[in-house]
């Protein structure tokens, strides 16, 4: 389990005073609970813990008796709390370019959260995929993530854009209805994979309101950014983030990842040998991290578990695992579990 803590631009959390108060309540009371105030959101821009964004929409929604609430929030949202992402997106050439775009920049804007883009014959997904501990509560969280991923896809792809799936990892909630009428389709839970599935023709349409003369320029900026936050974060985190962004494909390789930072193999496992680490111990500790996830968000069995993970079987997935929590992958489910009760 990663000791990081991730941040996150509290731009995300956008409308959820209003939304509170709308629901009779005082949000002051809930911001105290998990360490924020009201005034740490006045500034977009403010780094706060992706944690405690978590937590803040899981208590909100416990306390309130509304299991709905991430729901509620995504769907009031019509800004994308992406920063500078979304102008830059925006003037994309074309919708795949700009899916790639945002998931490349998207730790500018969110630390704890790791997005997947892939095609499968005629069909393209976006996967969502916590970086945070087993321990945190998700579900609110990654419902308003999933919102806001079908409002951009919808922004891109033009009014007649329709998603083919729309499934969670998360145990599904008592009222289902509503998730089917946001998202237009019969939404899946207890699933392999948070994802939205949507036709792969839509990846070459044009983005209508580009402007190529601002999109140098804007991607110019994010350059920068990149170029600080690079100074400013150890190499095998890097390395990490490229390894949660690819966990699910066939291309998590370290050839893949090393042509992506623009090095040889042998270079990365030198430059992570430095760090005190290997390229396979670091995509052993993800898949762990997610399993984690697994176990505490939804009720999919253990052996599907390992599959999704690639683990050869249950057994080498129970061991693994015994190693880090000194308990089975069962036990530790039991008792994550439990703490919600």
């Amino acid at each position: 389990m990663s000791d990081e803590i991730y941040l996150v631009r509290s731009e995300t959390l956008l409308g959820f005073d209003d939304l509170i108060r709308d629901l009779g309540a005082d949000p002051k009371p809930f911001y105290k609970q998990v360490g924020l105030t009201a005034s740490l959101l006045e500034d977009p821009d403010h780094l706060i813990p992706y944690a405690s964004v978590c937590l803040l929409l899981d208590i909100a929604a416990k306390q309130l008796g509304q299991e709905n609430l991430g729901l509620m929030l995504g769907g009031r949202q019509k800004r994308f709390q992406i920063g500078v992402l979304w102008p830059l997106i925006a003037h994309c050439p074309d919708v795949e370019t700009a899916l790639k775009t945002v998931i490349e920049h998207y730790h500018l804007h969110n630390q704890g959260l790791a997005w997947q883009f892939g095609v499968e014959g005629d069909k393209a997904f976006i996967v969502r995929e916590d970086r945070i501990a087993g321990d945190i509560p998700t579900f609110q969280y990654a419902v308003h993530g999933l919102c806001s991923c079908f409002r951009v896809l919808q922004m891109l792809c033009g009014k007649d854009w329709r998603p083919l799936e729309v499934s969670f990892i998360h145990a599904p909630p008592a009222y289902q209805q509503e998730y089917h009428r946001f998202f237009s389709v019969k939404v899946k839970f207890n699933n392999e994979l948070s994802r939205i599935v949507f036709p792969a023709s839509y990846l070459s349409k044009e983005v209508s309101v580009r402007n190529s003369g601002l999109y140098g320029q804007l991607k110019r900026q994010v350059q920068d950014m990149e170029a600080m936050y690079d100074s400013e974060h150890d190499f095998q985190l890097k390395v990490r983030r490229l390894i949660h962004q690819r966990i699910h494909l066939a291309t998590c390789t370290q050839a893949v990842i090393a042509k992506q930072l623009s090095m040889h193999p042998k270079a990365l496992q030198r430059a992570l040998n430095q760090c005190g680490v290997t390229f396979r111990e670091l995509r052993a500790a993800v898949r762990l991290d997610i399993a984690e996830r697994y176990l505490k968000d939804s009720d999919i069995p253990l052996t599907s578990i390992a599959e999704i993970l690639g683990f050869s079987d249950l057994s080498s997935f129970s061991h693994v695992f015994k190693i880090r929590h000194q308990v089975s992958p069962a036990t530790w489910r039991s008792r994550a579990k439990s703490k919600d009760v």
